[in-house]
C-alpha cells in the first residue's frame, strides 16, 4: 500500500497477533509510513514487540483516568439501566434481546454482521436513551464509544475461526473497558450460566495488566510462484489434508513436485513391531523433503 500522506494512524495494532487478520496488521506496521509521522494506537501488551522491530520507537502511554469495579453475577432482568450484556453467538444475542423487550420493554442489538447503517441505528437508539439496554457480540470492543455503565458477560468462550475456546484476559479486559467513559467510573460483571471471575483475573482487568504478546503473524506479501520451492510448499500442504489418501498422495506430491525438480521416492520402514511404508518426496535442487504422514518442511 503506497499512501503519498503526511500522517499516518493505526489503530488497534495489537490484533497483529490475531491468527486470522494478524498478518495484515503486522504488514502495515512494518511498511506503511507517513511523511512526517505515523502514529500506533493499541493495547500495551504488544508494546515490546514493537520496540524489537521498530528501534527508536518513541512510546506514550494514556493510563485510564476512570475506575472499572467488578459487580458480580446478576440475573439479566435484574442488571442495571446502560448495561451492555456480551454474547458470542447471534442466536444467543437475539434470545437475550427478545427477554429484555418482554421484561423491560426492548433492546438494541449489535452484531459484527450487520450492516454500518443498520448498527448505527441500533447505537442511536441506546445512546437517545430510547432503551436502557444493549445486547451485542465482542465487536463492541472496537470502533464504538457507547454511553454504558455496566458490562456483563452472557458468554466467556468464543469461535475465533479454529476452534472453540476461553476468552483471553486481554479480550475480556478490551470489552470490559467499555464501561464507563473518561471521569464516570464503570462496572463489569456476568450474568446467565456463566460462573463468576477468578480473583487473579479479576485484578487483571481491573489493573489493566495482561500478559504481552509472545509473536505477530506475518505473510510474505511477494511470492513467487515459479520458484521451485513454491511449489514444494504447494505439495507439503496437500500432504498434510486427511482427506487425501496415501496413494492419492503420493501421486499428488509427485505431480505437483515433478513441474520444477527430480523426484526420489523410496520407502522407510518405521516401527519395531509394526512395519509401515512411508513414502517421501524429496526435491533434488532444495532441502525440502513432503512426507506422506508427518510431513516436514525446511526453508528452501
Amino acid at each position: 500500500m503506497d499512501l503519498n500522506t503526511e500522517f499516518v494512524a493505526i489503530d488497534e495494532v495489537q490484533l497483529a497477533g490475531n491468527l486470522d487478520r494478524g498478518h495484515v496488521f503486522t504488514d502495515r506496521i512494518l511498511n506503511l509510513r507517513g511523511k512526517s509521522e505515523t502514529l500506533l494506537l493499541g493495547a500495551a501488551t504488544i508494546r515490546p514487540l514493537l520496540e524489537r522491530l521498530l528501534p527508536g520507537l518513541n512510546v506514550v502511554t494514556r493510563p485510564r483516568m476512570s475506575v472499572l469495579e467488578y459487580a458480580g453475577s446478576k440475573k439479566v432482568s435484574r442488571l442495571p439501566a446502560r448495561s451492555a450484556i456480551v454474547a458470542f453467538s447471534a442466536d444467543e444475542v437475539y434470545s437475550i434481546a427478545e427477554l429484555l423487550r418482554r421484561q423491560r420493554g426492548g433492546a438494541a442489538v449489535v452484531l459484527g454482521s450487520l450492516s454500518p447503517r443498520t448498527r448505527n441505528a441500533q447505537v442511536e437508539l441506546f445512546q437517545n436513551g430510547d432503551v436502557e439496554h444493549l445486547v451485542a457480540t465482542d465487536a463492541i470492543g472496537m470502533g464504538l464509544n457507547l454511553d454504558v455503565h455496566h458490562i456483563a458477560f452472557a458468554g466467556n468462550r468464543k469461535y475465533d475461526g479454529y476452534q472453540y475456546r476461553q476468552l483471553t484476559a486481554a479480550e475480556m479486559g478490551q470489552i470490559a473497558g467499555r464501561a464507563g467513559r473518561h471521569t464516570k467510573d464503570g462496572t463489569f460483571g456476568v450474568t446467565g450460566r456463566v460462573d463468576p471471575l477468578d480473583d487473579h483475573l479479576i485484578e487483571q482487568i481491573e489493573s489493566h495488566h495482561f500478559d504481552t504478546l509472545k509473536v505477530l503473524q506475518w505473510r510474505n506479501t511477494a511470492l513467487d510462484f515459479f520458484h521451485p520451492s513454491t511449489h514444494c510448499a504447494t505439495a507439503w500442504m496437500w500432504s498434510r489434508k486427511r482427506m487425501v489418501s496415501q496413494g492419492r498422495r503420493r501421486e499428488t506430491i509427485s505431480r505437483l513436485l515433478n513441474n520444477c525438480c527430480a523426484i526420489r521416492q523410496y520407502p522407510t520402514w518405521q516401527g519395531a513391531k509394526k512395519k509401515r511404508s512411508n513414502c517421501y518426496g524429496t526435491c533434488v535442487r532444495c532441502p525440502t523433503i513432503v512426507r506422506s504422514r508427518r510431513p516436514t518442511m525446511r526453508s528452501c
